[in-house]
């Protein structure tokens, strides 16, 4: 017996140092003076394309100095080997003086490439030093970035000034993930996160591709800080996108231009929420339209696409009312079948808890469609407030054409309930609700209109939020919100309810809470 424990510990005790063994550190920097073969500062590889792929293993880590305050790079970062699921390979910056300054990645001289290549799997580039985005690609007259593996990573970039007039139709974007009907079953394709992603020349963020698997969580954009917006800032129409705790901001023009909005989504499994997203009024730029434009027509694929929460989130606009352009029909969330869809339906739909305060058009905008099947669409819970500030024609909320679908109040079975919401004209905008294409003056008739009258706050009064739109103890919606299982904090992560009910809007209000809309 004692022969045999020996046994099981030599063997062990064997394996220990050739596993640790396993993952090792690599090193590129352009000014080193060694024998060019990775292994150290002193010896490091002298280009992205001196890197000898072949000796990184998964596991491995890749640093690249940056100098000690910055050091550039005018080449292509094109990984040629993979991690695996369990090991990716990390590339970062030097962490340590003199080498942890930011490393730049741009295009050559007259070249036509973009910054950073991903074809294979498995890799985490992480430009982490000191909470501090160490890792920049700019200049790039292609895509910022452009991917089509899984297992993929992207912490702590700026991403910027990308792509130009040469570009092609699908390149110039800040991020463009193109991903291949071969990673379809795939759950973790790609992490955006803490990166600060503007003023791209297309796209801040583009995934495109295959429609994929029917689950959550296969794109997890999240705590970035998107702006200086061209086209979209996030385009997308595969299924699985987890986009949450962003900040999105500030259109600009001179670049590339389309049918632009914040983010545009147009398939199932998505979550969106805890964001905050802010004055994309700009006073020469035509053709914004949405903060969130919410559809369903992926691919025109004709099946389902289930499974759309938006909640949480935080929309406004301090534009003022002088300098909006009034062809500029910049909505709050616009949900929709989309143009031409042939999208067989929608189901399990939430829209819970948002609040949305000065957008210049309406605030809230639904459109169910005939000849589609529709079930479980919630649309609970939320704050418009001084919403359509451009005239007195328009309405604060939209809620689609005429049709055989069906409107009414939480538990009754209706195709679309919508419950539990408050509107208010503030000082700029208007309190007028569309239902089913009939205009009425006020949000109180519009729901008796419907039938909708169950958990109404009727009391025609300000919502009362604070300088950065949160609930405060003297807010009428206070506890008078719908409890979903979906969710169960608010936008500042405090758990809800803090009193009796759910409150509506983003925030639940509770008076240690700080936040700053910003």
């Amino acid at each position: 017996m004692k022969k045999k424990l020996l046994f099981a510990f030599l063997i062990c005790f064997a394996v220990l140092p050739f596993a640790s063994a396993h993952a090792a550190t690599w090193y590129v920097d352009n000014a080193a003076t060694g024998s060019g073969n990775g292994t150290s500062w002193t010896n490091a590889w002298k280009s992205f394309s001196a890197i000898a792929w072949s000796s990184v293993k998964a596991g491995d880590t890749i640093y690249i100095s940056g100098g000690t305050t910055s050091k550039t790079y005018k080449e292509v970062l094109n990984p040629a080997t993979s991690g695996t699921d369990s090991s990716p390979i990390y590339i970062k910056p030097g962490q340590t003086s003199p080498h942890n300054g930011v490393v730049t990645i741009t295009a050559a001289a007259g070249a036509s490439s973009g910054g950073i290549r991903l074809t294979k799997n498995n890799i985490t580039i992480d430009g982490n030093v000191g909470g501090k985005c160490n890792i920049r690609v700019t200049g790039c007259t292609q895509n910022g970035v452009y991917a089509t593996g899984y297992g993929l990573s992207l912490q702590y970039l700026e991403i910027d000034n990308n792509g130009n007039s040469s570009a092609g139709s699908a390149d110039g974007n800040g991020i463009r993930h193109a991903i291949p009907s071969s990673w379809d079953s795939k759950p973790n394709v790609l992490d955006v996160g803490y990166c600060k992603i503007h003023n791209n020349w297309r796209d801040q963020i583009a995934l495109k591709g295959s429609n994929g698997a029917a689950m959550f969580g296969r794109f997890k954009v999240h705590h970035n800080e998107i702006y200086e917006i061209q086209d979209d800032g996030l385009e997308d129409d595969m299924r699985g996108l987890d986009f949450y705790n962003n900040k999105m901001h500030t259109f600009a023009t001179g670049k590339g231009v389309g049918h632009s909005d914040g983010i545009q989504t147009s398939a199932g499994y998505h979550r969106i929420y805890n964001n905050t997203f802010y004055n994309f009024s700009h006073p020469t730029k035509t053709g914004v339209n949405s903060y969130m434009l919410i559809s369903t027509f992926a691919n025109n694929i004709a099946q389902a696409e289930d499974y759309i929460y938006v909640y949480n989130n935080l929309i406004y606009d301090t534009t003022p009312k002088a300098s909006l352009k009034k062809d500029a029909y910049l909505r709050g969330i616009e949900f929709t079948f989309g143009p031409s869809s042939i999208t067989t339906g929608t189901s399990h739909v939430v829209i819970a808890n948002n609040t949305i305060v000065g957008t210049p058009y309406s605030g809230l905008n639904i459109w169910p469609k005939d000849g589609k099947t529709i079930a479980d669409w919630k649309v609970y819970n939320n704050i418009v407030y001084n919403c359509y500030r451009l005239g007195s024609g328009g309405v604060a909320m939209d809620i689609g054409y005429a049709g055989s679908w069906t409107i009414g109040s939480e538990g009754d079975g209706k195709q679309v309930q919508l419950d539990y919401n408050y509107v208010h004209q503030g000082s700029e905008g208007v309190q007028a609700v569309r239902v089913k294409g009939t205009r009425y003056s006020t949000f109180a008739a519009a729901m008796s209109a419907a039938g909708i009258n169950k958990h109404l706050t009727t009391a025609n009064v300000a919502p009362n939020l604070t300088s950065t739109y949160r609930a405060q103890s003297t807010s009428p919606g206070n506890n008078k919100g719908y409890k979903f299982t979906h969710f169960n904090s608010d936008i500042d992560a405090v758990s809800r309810p803090q009193g009796t009910a759910w409150d509506l809007g983003a925030s639940e209000c509770k008076t240690t809470t700080t936040a700053s809309a910003q």
